[in-house]
């Protein structure tokens, strides 16, 4: 069974969670795919504990909490109700922080539609042609130039985080310094392309359907729950 090789392990996702997750996709995958095309249940059970020491291991190495405490299985002990147990708690782990990074994802990044797209990429062809111009070192127009490729790779996903949009403008705040001369050709595209970006957000956040008030409870009609006195009858003595 062949684990994640050192190269993959360098492109597991900075967040400690998805890594995990990442690790544990591929150790379920493998162990489910030699499962499935053996014979042998010796070998099964095999799989079954090396997918088990892999991703405990991993737990401990990105401290997991959920997993970390959970204890390797000897070679002499059954491994299958261990596995079948890890496999479903680490499912319901899943969700919880798919949903969770899902929600932190659109919070902090935007969806650009086409026409927002061209005029963005308008403004950073035009804010490449200004650092050109710039009287500033190599190593800073440099930094500058990498920034805007971030920014242009970012836009080529699904949603663009937040992240690449401050990093240029600090990039260029800093390359700009207080020199006047390097500042308003900056800020001539800088400011429009925040513009830009900052009018998509607001027009996708009033598309999210927003939660509608809990409807009021109508009371119903209220009554008392005193006994009533006796009624008097004919028969009964009138005190004088």
């Amino acid at each position: 069974m062949t684990t994640l090789t050192d190269a993959e392990l360098l492109e597991l996702p900075d967040d400690p969670s998805l890594a995990f997750l990442a690790i544990e996709a591929k150790a379920r995958e493998l162990a489910r795919s030699e499962i499935a095309t053996s014979e042998n249940s010796s070998a099964d059970e095999d799989s079954r504990l090396v997918y088990l020491t892999t991703v405990i291991s991993a737990a401990q190495a990105l401290e997991i909490p959920d997993f970390r405490d959970w204890p390797i299985p000897r070679v002499s002990e059954k491994a299958s109700s261990a596995y079948n147990q890890l496999l479903s708690e680490v499912t319901a782990f899943s969700v919880l922080v798919r949903v969770k990074n899902a929600r932190r994802t659109r919070r902090y990044s935007i969806a650009l539609d086409p026409a927002t797209k061209v005029r963005v990429r308008h403004l950073l062809n035009q804010l490449k042609d200004a650092v050109d111009k710039l009287e500033v070192s190599d190593a800073k127009r440099e930094r500058l130039y990498a920034r805007i490729r971030d920014l242009e790779d970012e836009m080529n996903r699904n949603r663009t985080k937040f992240e690449a949009i401050t990093s240029l403008v600090l990039a260029a705040s800093e390359t700009a310094g207080k020199a006047a001369t390097n500042m308003e050709p900056l800020w001539k595209w800088v400011h429009p392309l925040l513009d830009a970006l900052g009018k998509a957000k607001d027009e996708e956040d009033e598309r999210v359907p927003q939660l509608s008030p809990p409807l009021r409870q109508i009371e119903g009609p209220k009554f008392d729950d005193t006994p009533a006195a006796p009624k008097a009858s004919e028969d009964d003595e009138i005190p004088f």
